[in-house]
């Protein structure tokens, strides 16, 4: 008799959370040499989804004292007049609302800061001139990816240490240093590059 589908999946899945072949085959009734020869064919990976299953039983735990939390604050909260709610009300929404926009801005800059330089490049916008037999045929601006400069790495080591402050990843920020612009940082200026077309 031919197993359905959905029981395949559900095998599959158990396998993937990294239960044995005899709680596999007590689950869906597929014996467990049919469930160890079908995982070595298809390629399914032991324990595949173990981490996530441990994820989630940690938020849950979270999320049930958080709740708690909540219960303790809404007893406090019933303590207060309606004014002094309408108050914290208010003062809570702002703080609220300046940290989120906050810890949102500096984790973007830390995602870019880090592809910035894990590329070592940057993009420059570079003029473009094109030649053809007779003479320059036109201009245009193209992006050109650039070797980052001492002058760029320092800057993004620096943002990052900043964000990173803010975000409390870190207890310190990194001591400023002066770098002389006309030795380190790269001519980013409008430059022609001559493209020959036969």
């Amino acid at each position: 008799m031919a197993i359905a589908k959905e029981i395949w999946d559900k095998a599959k899945f158990l396998f993937e959370l990294n239960k044995s072949l005899n709680e596999i085959e007590a689950e869906t009734g597929i014996n467990r040499t049919s469930v160890g020869k079908k995982a070595n064919k298809e390629g399914w990976i032991k324990g595949k989804n173990l981490q996530l299953k441990s994820d989630i039983l940690v938020f849950e735990k979270e999320k049930s004292t958080l709740e708690n939390k909540k219960s303790t604050l809404v007893e406090k909260v019933a303590e207060l007049n309606d004014f002094e709610i309408t108050l914290f009300d208010g003062i809570v929404e702002d703080e609220v609302k300046h940290k989120s926009i906050i810890f949102s801005t500096q984790t973007l800059a830390l995602v870019r800061n880090n592809q910035i330089l894990t590329k070592n490049t940057k993009t420059v916008m570079l003029k473009v001139a094109q030649y053809g037999e007779n003479g320059k045929s036109s201009e245009d601006y193209e992006p050109f990816e650039v070797p980052l400069s001492t002058t760029d790495v320092k800057e993004a080591i620096e943002s990052t240490d900043k964000a990173s402050i803010t975000l409390g990843v870190s207890q310190r920020h990194a001591p400023k240093t002066d770098i002389n612009n006309n030795n380190n940082q790269q001519n980013n200026e409008q430059k022609v590059i001559k493209v020959e077309y036969s």
